[in-house]
This record gives C-alpha cells, sequence and structure tokens, in this order.
C-alpha cells in the first residue's frame, strides 16, 4: 500500500511540475515586428481578424508570428484599407497606409 501511494505521489508531482511549467512567451527575435504608418491616428487595426487597437496605440510596433498577415485599417469616415504583409522573425516590416475619405 506505501508503494502504490509513494507511486501517485511520484505521478501527481510530474504533473504538476509539467502544468506549472507552461508555455514560455515567444521571444521577440522568434517574431516579426510589423510598424504601421497612417496619418488617421484613431483608425482601427486588425489583424488576422483580431481587433489591436487604434493606431496611435501601436505605434511602436506590433510584434506577430513569422509569416503572412492581413491587416485591416478601418474607419467610419475612411475607406478600408487592406495589406498582406510577410514577415520573417526578427525583421522589421513597415506598411504605409493612405486612407481616402469616404464622399457623403
Amino acid at each position: 500500500m506505501a508503494r502504490e501511494r509513494a507511486w501517485a505521489l511520484v505521478v501527481v508531482a510530474a504533473l504538476l511540475a509539467a502544468g506549472c511549467a507552461g508555455k514560455t512567451a515567444p521571444r521577440s527575435a522568434d517574431q516579426g515586428k510589423l510598424v504601421l504608418s497612417c496619418p488617421v491616428a484613431d483608425a482601427e487595426v486588425w489583424v488576422d481578424g483580431q481587433f489591436l487597437g487604434q493606431v496611435r496605440s501601436v505605434r511602436g510596433g506590433i510584434l506577430l508570428t513569422p509569416g503572412t498577415h492581413l491587416v485591416k485599417i478601418r474607419h467610419d469616415h475612411y475607406h478600408t484599407d487592406y495589406s498582406k504583409v510577410d514577415l520573417s522573425a526578427g525583421k522589421r516590416v513597415v506598411v504605409r497606409v493612405y486612407l481616402a475619405e469616404k464622399l457623403l
């Protein structure tokens, strides 16, 4: 009985240790940086369908996994801009966006 209890404790400890380790945050060297240049500071920034905030809030750049990303910049008073961006690990890509005003 004591031997079974000892094995059970070993198994529980191993499971706890594995669960506590969790995933580590990706390092910036493993990611690419997307930098947006857009004069409409309150335009919305969407990447791969996820809202990231307004242009003014991401001025320092956005760290993304390497690969191709769909970037959407939208504002109620301007036509939406879509860009496909290819990022490589450790590289920086600047996307300049000029939104055209909507005619009323």
